[in-house]
């Protein structure tokens, strides 16, 4: 069935389509195949417990999920979001505007995020849920051109993305500093990305792995791993031969060489030298 608001005018965008939870909590919803669209928020999270939307579609509204909670005590938690549409909103698909304690266990599966940011593709991603332990994005579909960040997972603890497919963006994913925490992104598809496909800065604890993107990955911080940028670097091999001399530092001399031979390899940004001299005689060196 549809939700509609009462005006269709991005100027004029008033009220909530959905809320679940408000100054306590609400549990054990399901929400299935629903339509709503010209709200403010098409969807709220102030205090949701074991939500299920599926096969919905949140659509032309300022935000399409807004983590808003109801209470500086209030949380969400086991919420998943599958097979659903969130499209063409003004600011964010999915945003978290008040996360006064930690949202916990938040699932992404299938569906699409795209299309949104229509306000200021420069200034809002297509999602953003800060405040989260326990994140998960998989087998979601990204799209939106001009937009500066597809998946902003700044200020979260324990993301896993994997299957994911991004479009059209200046980047996959993005983690400010300091603020990604236990991250593992594996698996992603990523078209069409300006400047990197992983972007994580002074992260922790993250993983970044088998991901399809021209694009390079930036990641940097304590105990994070890149295998697509080693990778990228392995599959840059020069290898040469070289003939190697042998004299001395003030004085050259005229040594006889019977065997002088050499060979190298780079890989990478990485040069390894191999040589064999065997000398017969030195005839003063110095």
């Amino acid at each position: 069935f549809w939700i509609i608001g009462s005006n269709s005018s991005s100027l004029s965008y008033v009220g909530t389509g959905i809320q679940i939870g408000n100054t306590g909590f609400v549990g054990h919803v399901e929400l299935n195949r629903v339509r709503v669209r010209y709200f403010q928020t098409n969807l709220r999270l102030a205090a949701a417990l074991i939500t299920t939307i599926s096969e919905c579609r949140l659509e032309f509204g300022r935000n399409g999920i807004d983590f808003n909670a109801g209470g500086s005590t209030l949380f969400s938690t086991a919420i998943t979001v599958e097979k659903t549409v969130i499209s063409n909103h003004d600011r964010a698909g999915v945003t978290a505007s008040y996360t006064p304690q930690p949202n916990l266990e938040i699932a992404f599966r299938g569906g699409a995020i795209e299309n949104n940011a229509v306000e200021d593709e420069t200034l809002y991603p297509q999602f953003q849920c800060p405040g989260v332990f326990g994140l998960n994005i998989i087998g979601v579909y990204s799209e939106s051109s001009g937009v500066p960040t597809c998946f902003d997972i700044s200020d979260t603890e324990g993301v896993s993305a994997s299957g994911n497919m991004i479009y059209a963006a200046g980047k996959g994913f993005y983690g400010a500093s300091g603020t990604t925490l236990g991250a593992t992104i594996t698996g992603n598809y990523m078209a069409t990305i300006a400047t990197y496909g992983v972007d994580i800065e002074n992260g922790n604890r993250t993983f970044v792995a088998g991901n399809r993107s021209v694009a390079p990955n930036r990641v940097t911080g304590s105990k994070c791993s890149d295998i697509d940028t080693y990778k990228n670097a392995v599959q840059s091999i020069i290898e040469g031969n070289f003939t190697p001399t042998l004299e001395g530092s003030t004085t050259p001399g005229t040594p006889t060489l019977t065997t002088a031979a050499g060979t190298y390899n780079r890989i990478g940004n990485q040069i390894t030298f191999r040589g064999r001299i065997t000398c017969r005689s030195l005839a003063k060196p110095r």
